[in-house]
């Protein structure tokens, strides 16, 4: 059975790349700071940017000597050592990965920064496994948007305790960063009180925002749809945002619990 879903991850997604993200970290559990990049007697201390069945990439600090020296390695093989964190008893899993070099450059604007690139001469089958169950778990966040887009939660002391919002937003208007008020979300729109008025504030304008919750810390972008302007002299603003895997984490636990809860009492 395990061998055979096994089979089926690595038929439908071995040449899907994950890029690693807060979101996919946090799912997969792999812990970036723990991954080594081992080329002749040399420990490389990397951070995965793209991970998939066949290949990684990898970012690493390397000063201006250290890059062109390891171009000497392309296309010879090497060792990747990657952690993840997966089990209920907090130990870490370890997998050590024979690895091909086949591309070192620095990255244009980030001082000693490069991109490592790495082809997997086989992929550890515990490997597969992680990687295609978050690709599932990718595939039924987009069902849950899908369920969830039309679904409003007001912002309240309780509503907050749920979802572990930390009752902190920040908006970004042109080169200023407002602190906003919350007042509603759902997985594609915010419902956001502005302490005044402002000229950029109109239909069809796009920002960005910075939302802050126990679980994550994330931005999202979008454009306002509709403003209103209140008795008290604040703007309430209709936000429509772009799909956020971290929000749909965020709300489908909310309404799960709220489901649960209903059904024990």
């Amino acid at each position: 059975m395990i061998k055979s879903k096994i089979r089926q991850y690595w038929n439908q997604y071995s040449t899907r790349v994950i890029h690693l993200d807060q979101f996919a970290l946090a799912k997969m559990g792999l812990v970036q700071s723990r991954t080594i990049l081992k080329i002749d007697n040399y420990m490389i201390i990397c951070a995965p940017y793209q991970i998939s069945m066949r290949k990684a990439f990898l970012f690493s600090v390397l000063n201006r000597d250290e890059i062109p020296f390891f171009y000497n390695y392309i296309n010879k093989l090497a060792s990747l050592k990657l952690t993840f964190q997966k089990t209920l008893k907090g130990i870490p899993v370890k997998f050590f990965v024979w690895v091909m070099m086949k591309g070192i450059s620095p990255i244009k604007g980030k001082e000693n920064m490069c991109l490592i690139e790495v082809d997997y001469k086989s992929c550890p089958e515990s490997l597969i496994n992680i990687i295609g169950e978050f690709i599932t778990v990718q595939k039924a966040f987009e069902d849950y948007y899908e369920q969830l887009k039309d679904k409003q939660i007001y912002i309240n002391r309780n509503t907050s305790r749920a979802l572990k919002y930390n009752n902190f937003i920040e908006c970004f208007i042109g080169n200023r960063k407002i602190e906003a008020k919350l007042l509603s979300l759902s997985v594609a729109c915010l419902h956001i009180e502005f302490p005044g008025t402002d000229p950029l504030l109109i239909e069809g304008f796009e920002f960005k925002s910075k939302l802050y919750f126990q679980s994550y810390r994330f931005y999202v972008k979008g454009k306002i749809e509709k403003t209103e302007k209140t008795m008290e002299g604040f703007l309430k603003v209709t936000y429509a945002i772009q799909y956020i895997p971290e929000l749909v984490d965020i709300i489908q636990d909310y309404f799960s619990n709220e489901q649960t809860q209903t059904t024990l009492f």
